[in-house]
C-alpha cells in the first residue's frame, strides 16, 4: 500500500516498483493500493491506474459516515467517532504534507492566485496553499458540505465536485427539472470528476505554474466563474442539492426500519436494513 498527501509525488521507479512485485507474484495474491487525496489520484491518473486499486481519502470518509448513518445497531459513541475519522480523512485531504519539495516559484504564484482570489470575490474561494512544482489542482474551501470546488490548471478545468452522494445521472435528472432562470450559470455543465459527480467549466490550459501574469487573465475567469456558481449555490443550488434521490429513499428505508423495530417487527426491520445496504450504493 502506497499513501500520498496533498501536493505529493512518486519517486523516480516508486510506480514501477510496485508493478515489479505483482508481476513477480506467480500466483497472483499480490495486490497494490494507492491511498490518496483525490486531487493527487486526479493529477496523477497514469500511475494511479497501475495500482490494482487507488482509494481517495474522500470516499473513504464517506464510507465512514455512511456507515455512522446507516447502522442502527452502532452505538452512538461508535458512531461518533467514526464522523471524527472522516472528518480527519477530509482535513487530511485538503491539507498539503509539511514534508513536501517547496518550490519558491510555485508558492510565489499560489500566494498571488489567493490574493486575487480575495480581491475578486473575498475569503470564501481563497485556495489552499501551493507548496510544490507538483501542485496542478487548486483546491478551495468546501461549500456548506455540499460542493467542493477545483481548479485543474493543466487541464483547463474548473470543477465542483457535488457531494452528499449524489450521481452523475441523478444530478443531471434533477437540474432537468429546474426552470431555465434557475439553471446554473452559463458555461457550466455536469460531468464525471474522477468517481464524484460535478459541475464543470472549462478554461484554457495553465501549462507553466510559475508565470503569475501570463496566467492572470485565466484566473481571473475561474475566479469569476466560481463567484457565479456560488451566487447560484447560495440561492438555489444548496436548495435543490442538499439532499440526492438516492440518500432521500435511503432515510426514508432507515425511517421505516426504525419504526418496525419499535413496533416488533424485527423481521420486517431486519429486512429493510438488509435492503438498504444491499441497494443503496446502486440506486
Amino acid at each position: 500500500m502506497e499513501d500520498k498527501a496533498v501536493g505529493g509525488h512518486f519517486q523516480r521507479g516508486q510506480v514501477e516498483s510496485y508493478e515489479l512485485e505483482c508481476l513477480h507474484d506467480i500466483k497472483g495474491k499480490t495486490w497494490t493500493c494507492l491511498v490518496a487525496p483525490q486531487s493527487f489520484i486526479d493529477a496523477n491518473a497514469g500511475d494511479a491506474r497501475k495500482f490494482s486499486a487507488a482509494v481517495s481519502l474522500e470516499d473513504l470518509a464517506d464510507v465512514l459516515v455512511a456507515a455512522a448513518s446507516s447502522d442502527l445497531s452502532m452505538s452512538t459513541e461508535l458512531a461518533a467517532g467514526y464522523r471524527h475519522q472522516a472528518e480527519l480523512l477530509r482535513e487530511c485531504a485538503a491539507t498539503p504534507s509539511a514534508s513536501e519539495n517547496w518550490n519558491e516559484l510555485v508558492q510565489a504564484f499560489g500566494d498571488s492566485y489567493r490574493q486575487l482570489a480575495r480581491e475578486l470575490a473575498g475569503d470564501w474561494v481563497v485556495p489552499g496553499r501551493f507548496r510544490s512544482t507538483s501542485n496542478r489542482i487548486v483546491t478551495f474551501k468546501t461549500w456548506n458540505e455540499l460542493a467542493r470546488p477545483a481548479h485543474k490548471l493543466e487541464l483547463g478545468l474548473v470543477d465542483v465536485y457535488i457531494l452528499k452522494g449524489w450521481t452523475m445521472a441523478g444530478l443531471t435528472a434533477r437540474l432537468s427539472t429546474l426552470d431555465s432562470e434557475e439553471q446554473p450559470p452559463a458555461g457550466w455543465f455536469v460531468s464525471m470528476a474522477g468517481r464524484t459527480p460535478a459541475l464543470r467549466h472549462e478554461l484554457p490550459p495553465i501549462a507553466d505554474i510559475g508565470e503569475f501574469e501570463d496566467a492572470r487573465p485565466i484566473l481571473i475567469a475561474a475566479v469569476e466563474c466560481l463567484a457565479e456558481l456560488r451566487a447560484w449555490f447560495d440561492t438555489i443550488g444548496s436548495r435543490v442539492l442538499a439532499l440526492s434521490p438516492e440518500a432521500a429513499i435511503g432515510n426514508l428505508i432507515e425511517t421505516a426500519a426504525r419504526l418496525a423495530e419499535e413496533t416488533g417487527r424485527s423481521e420486517l426491520a431486519g429486512s429493510l436494513l438488509e435492503l438498504n445496504l444491499r441497494e443503496g450504493p446502486q440506486l
